[in-house]
C-alpha cells in the first residue's frame, strides 16, 4: 500500500490465556502495488487491466474499512472490504505472518463504482449484488497456504449470479477457517 490513510481502533482483553486484540481498521485514497497474489487474481479472474496496473502506478482505492482480531501472531478478518473506481474487494478469512500462512476467501468486482451503482438501489440493488463491496458482477476467491506464493482460487462464474445467489452457488464461500487457536475462544 502506498499512500493514505490508516487508522486502526481496538481493545485488548485476556482469552484462554492469552491477549487478543479486537480492531475495527478505516483507511482512504491509497494505491495497492507489486502484490503477487492480487495480481495472479486479477489475472486468473480476467481483469487484465487491473492486473497491468499492478505493475505501474497501482490500483487506487478510495475507501478500506473491517474488523480485525489478533492473538497468538494470527490475524483473523471479519470482513475487510477495500474499494475504489476500478475494483471492490471483500476478504474473510485469516492469515499469520510469523508462520507464513493464508487462508482467505472474498469476492473481486472490477470497475467497482460503476458496477456498484446498482448496489445503491433500494432491496433490488442488495438482492442483485450481495451488499457491501460486491458488484453486480463478480468473482469469488480463495486464497490459502503460503502467504508469499498462495495456492489461488477463482471462480469466475460467480460474477454471472445475482448477489444473494451467488453465496449458494460459491465453492469457496465459507471455506476459509480459523487456525486452531481461534477455533477455541468463546
Amino acid at each position: 500500500m502506498i499512500g493514505g490513510k490508516l487508522g486502526i481502533d481496538g481493545t485488548v482483553s485476556n482469552a484462554n490465556g492469552h491477549q487478543v486484540l479486537r480492531a475495527h481498521v478505516e483507511g482512504s485514497d491509497y494505491r495497492l502495488v507489486r502484490a503477487p497474489a492480487l495480481a495472479r487474481l486479477l489475472s486468473l479472474a480476467s481483469f487484465d487491466g487491473l492486473f497491468s496496473a499492478m505493475s505501474g502506478s497501482g490500483i487506487p482505492f478510495s475507501t478500506l474499512r473491517g474488523d480485525l482480531t489478533y492473538t497468538q501472531g494470527r490475524i483473523a478478518l471479519d470482513p475487510i472490504i477495500g474499494y475504489g473506481g476500478a475494483l471492490g474487494i471483500t476478504a474473510r478469512g485469516w492469515l499469520n505472518p510469523g508462520e507464513g500462512k493464508i487462508d482467505i476467501d472474498g469476492t473481486l468486482a472490477p470497475a467497482y463504482m460503476l458496477n456498484g451503482i446498482v448496489g445503491h438501489l433500494p432491496v433490488v440493488g442488495w438482492v442483485l449484488t450481495g451488499g457491501e463491496g460486491q458488484g453486480l458482477f463478480a468473482a469469488s476467491f480463495r486464497l490459502t497456504g503460503s502467504d508469499y506464493d498462495p495456492a489461488v482460487s477463482v471462480n469466475p462464474l460467480a460474477a454471472l449470479t445475482p448477489g444473494v445467489l451467488r453465496k449458494l452457488f460459491d465453492p469457496f464461500f465459507g471455506t476459509a477457517t480459523l487456525p486452531p487457536t481461534q477455533q477455541a475462544e468463546p
